[in-house]
């Protein structure tokens, strides 16, 4: 085992880079074992404000923005090589800045409320229409689903606008045919 001058330990942690134009910025460090009372950490004073395989991505394909590297991975292996990862549902500025300059976006979020939350941030700088994709049951996220769910959960995306009209009960009544449009005009 290893410890650094602050005492943060990286034993029994897999490891991976985080590249920015070819340089390693920062390094994910996920606990193995599931008993360590963090199971991710990053070194401090590295960059957190990347997207995972940005340079590794075409803008002329439909993207992928899932919150976390293992579920990028999932994703990477199952559905699509066109795939990033925001290392957790809070955007920076520089994230931001990228995701705007793709025109077919799924935002792919974990399926709790830290991800719905990333939906709404989304909806603030992005310019366009794009799919949201959820897994089926709440709490789930791509890296610890089924490879069933996760077809479906693929197969089955939201669009951004239905997304938005989702969040006001007006709507969700008359979509669910408790009130008519004749009822209301």
């Amino acid at each position: 085992s290893k410890e650094n001058k602050k005492g943060t330990f990286i034993k029994d942690r897999i490891c991976v880079p985080l590249l920015e134009n070819g340089e390693i910025v920062n390094m994910e460090c996920r606990d193995y074992t599931e008993e360590q009372k963090l199971k991710v950490i990053y070194p401090k004073g590295s960059k957190a404000d990347i997207l995972w395989n940005w340079g590794g991505i075409s803008l002329r394909k439909p993207l992928y923005v899932v919150e976390g590297i293992k579920s990028a991975f999932r994703i990477w292996r199952y559905i699509s090589k066109n795939v990033v990862a925001t290392l957790g549902s809070s955007l920076g500025a520089s994230q931001k800045k990228l995701l705007s300059k793709v025109k077919n976006l799924i935002l792919f979020p974990d399926n709790d409320d830290a991800g719905r939350s990333m939906i709404t941030q989304i909806n603030k700088f992005y310019d366009y229409d794009y799919l949201i994709v959820f897994m089926p049951g709440a709490g789930q996220d791509p890296a610890d689903s089924t490879l069933e769910d996760l077809e479906y959960a693929v197969e089955h995306p939201i669009e951004s606008a239905e997304w938005r009209l989702s969040q006001y009960d007006f709507y969700n009544k008359i979509k669910n045919k408790k009130i008519t449009w004749e009822k209301v005009l």
